[in-house]
């Protein structure tokens, strides 16, 4: 009888347990300067002003981001209240650099430069460690004119000056980042055009002996960036934890007529630029938020799936499947450098938390050396192209008053943080609250054809389909 009943509990699949994390687990949060920082001019805030970011003249005080900038005590306090031990940010290179370099591409401005240290510092007070993300998805204007990463001089000014900041900053950061999914910049930026500079153009995925596409030279230019400065600043600071924070997404077929789709964006989208750099990583940063259900064009939306609020369909099998078929490939020590998901209504917020974290500790259950969950967000923010339409944060925001009001998901965060345990009750609690919300109207800030943005949401039913872990 004690052997059966111990076989029925080694048996019992992973969703109907309690789980505990390891001691040296770290929980975290993540933001990018563009998307928190106020008094920030730079492309994005051209982009927007030309009209191009949707949800964004039609919100309150949508430059003022999230005060980080001059309040970043706020975002930092809340934070701290969360338990996070790990504040991942990014760090701006055109407040730095504002002006184009003629010799060297050094910092520039020194007191913005301090005014980081003071950031990173107050973050350490509070009691947590800054991660750093030196490239998150904005050039300089000046870099822009120049064509950007499609240009190969870009290189030497982005080494210059990311050499510059590890070398004045390093005694207060724990770890960082030199590229936030450079895969995504490329394709968004130099092919979709819906990125700054807004040039669309297919040829860009071409790869022939003949000729090189943008999105090629783009993501090679990222490699080789990023390899050149992590052996300069490992030469230097040898003790330095330096890795890339990359997307990930479970493509699948979406019809008859996708595989090639498929197939193309495994091979350039996932596995790519890891490729390129697999030599000078000291870890590898995940960054997924889903899968995507892939046509012979692109990306649409499926019947099967049920998506978040910006168009990711829910699926915490394919974290578990990324982490397992990146650590076989790489053999690097992981992070999740950002998972999460949009929900204005915080229908699923709590419950997609859940079912994902269930994905990490299978993997590490498996030996896969996961050393870190890294939620992406701790309060609404602007999300590039999509404006402040996409709800991602654990904190709402009236951006009339700019008051803070933290959802029900952030206490759920909040209680595993503190026990580093998901527990059996939490999971069926989160359930049922998806379970109450099926068939209701929630909203969508993608078009129909999964690809456009949305100044104002449409609405949708919400599908009753269960899409939690199940490996």
């Amino acid at each position: 009888m004690k052997v059966y009943l111990l076989i029925l509990c080694i048996s019992l699949p992973l969703y109907s347990q309690n789980i505990e994390f390891p001691e040296e687990f770290s929980f975290g949060v993540s933001n990018a300067s563009t998307q928190v920082e106020d008094s920030l001019s730079d492309a994005w805030m051209q982009f927007a002003r030309e009209e191009k970011v949707a949800a964004f003249k039609n919100q309150a005080n949508p430059e003022m981001k999230l005060l980080f900038w001059s309040q970043p005590e706020i975002e930092i306090e809340w934070a701290k209240k969360l338990g996070v031990k790990i504040f991942r940010m990014s760090l701006d290179w055109q407040r730095l650099v504002p002006n184009k370099p003629f010799i060297s591409g050094k910092v520039q401005d020194l007191k913005a430069l301090e005014h980081y240290r003071k950031i990173l510092r107050m973050i350490k007070a509070a009691g947590m460690k800054p991660m750093v993300t030196l490239f998150h998805h904005s050039l300089p204007d000046w870099a822009i004119a120049d064509g950007g990463w499609t240009n190969p001089v870009t290189k030497g000014h982005f080494i210059d000056f990311a050499y510059d900041v590890i070398n004045q900053l390093h005694n207060d950061v724990y770890s960082w980042n030199t590229f936030n999914e450079p895969n995504v910049y490329a394709m968004f930026s130099y092919v979709a055009g819906i990125w700054p500079p807004g040039k669309s153009n297919l040829l860009g995925l071409l790869n022939l002996p003949f000729y090189k596409g943008d999105f090629f030279k783009a993501i090679e230019n990222m490699a080789e960036a990023h390899t050149l400065l992590y052996q300069k600043a490992k030469k230097d600071f040898p003790a330095l934890s330096i890795g890339i924070a990359h997307n990930t997404a479970y493509y699948t077929e979406g019809s008859w007529s996708s595989m090639p789709a498929v197939d193309w964006s495994w091979k350039n989208m996932n596995y790519l630029f890891p490729d390129l750099v697999k030599e000078n990583l000291d870890f590898l940063g995940i960054n997924y938020y889903g899968s995507e259900y892939m046509t012979f064009s692109g990306i649409h939306f499926d019947s099967r799936a049920e998506y978040n609020d910006v168009g990711r369909a829910f699926y915490p099998d394919g974290l578990f499947r990324i982490l397992k078929d990146f650590y076989d490939r790489y053999k690097l020590p992981l992070w999740i450098t950002e998972n999460g998901t949009a929900d204005q209504k915080d229908f699923f917020k709590s419950s997609y938390l859940i079912e994902h974290l269930l994905a990490v500790s299978k993997a590490i259950q498996k030996g896969i050396p996961v050393k870190g969950y890294i939620l992406w967000t701790l309060t609404d923010n602007f999300e590039w192209a999509d404006g402040y339409c996409p709800k991602f944060g654990l904190i709402e925001v009236d951006r009339t008053t700019m008051n803070r009001t933290p959802r029900e998901s952030y206490y759920l965060y909040q209680e595993i943080i503190k026990n580093k345990k998901v527990t059996l009750q939490q999971q069926k609690t989160a359930w049922q609250t998806v379970k109450e919300n099926f068939g209701k109207m929630r909203p969508m800030c993608r078009s129909i054809d999964a690809e456009g943005s949305l100044d104002v949401p449409r609405e949708l039913k919400f599908k009753e389909i269960d899409w939690r872990f199940s490996l």
